[in-house]
């Protein structure tokens, strides 16, 4: 993130000293302003400071469920990519992107949790995944989840044992079966950081 360049003003010798001050203050407080643009700019979750910072959003969907059926390898791209985790649906991809950890988060990022790539991408059928942490917990624990081969609406990424209420991922359109409301639609959709 780059800054304007605010050009030192034209003084004379004797105006030098107060327009200087002036100068350095509007200065220095544009600074920090842009510096703040910079960092959220680096950050696209609406989560609170315990999911940490930096997080890139790379998959959304405005709805309660993933279209998408790349089992979460991120070879898909659709609609136009943005920053805002409560904005349009879309997908970029990201399977040749460097990244050790996924979060995935409601768009009001009100449940939300973090867990590492190899514990997201390997094969699992109603085995307990490591999560590093969440909403529920800021230590690690573990819940039972699905990641099928073959099963397009996998992985299912719950933040406690797999249930349909708990779920902060499902791909291929599958709908929730949730009596109480499922995620994203009481939350603002789901997102994929």
């Amino acid at each position: 993130c780059e800054g304007d360049v605010w050009p030192l003003p034209a003084i004379s010798a004797h105006g030098m000293l107060s327009a200087l001050s002036a100068w350095s203050l509007r200065a220095a407080a544009l600074e920090v302003v842009g510096l703040a643009r910079c960092i959220q700019a680096l950050d696209a979750s609406t989560c609170s400071a315990d999911v940490g910072s930096g997080w890139d959003l790379v998959r959304r969907t405005s709805s309660n469920t993933f279209p998408d059926t790349d089992q979460l390898v991120g070879t898909v791209a659709r609609g136009t990519q943005h920053d805002d985790p409560t904005g349009a649906s879309f997908s970029v991809r990201f399977d040749n992107r460097e990244f050790d950890e996924f979060l995935f988060a409601t768009g009001d990022c009100n449940k939300w949790m973090i867990m590492a790539k190899d514990e997201v991408l390997a094969w699992y059928e109603g085995t307990a995944r490591q999560i590093i942490k969440s909403h529920l917990s800021a230590s690690s624990y573990s819940a039972t989840m699905y990641r099928r081969q073959g099963s397009q609406e996998d992985p299912w990424i719950t933040f406690g044992n797999h249930e349909h209420c708990k779920a902060l991922y499902q791909g291929n359109n599958f709908n929730p079966s949730c009596g109480s409301g499922d995620l994203g639609t009481l939350h603002q959709g789901l997102n994929v950081f």
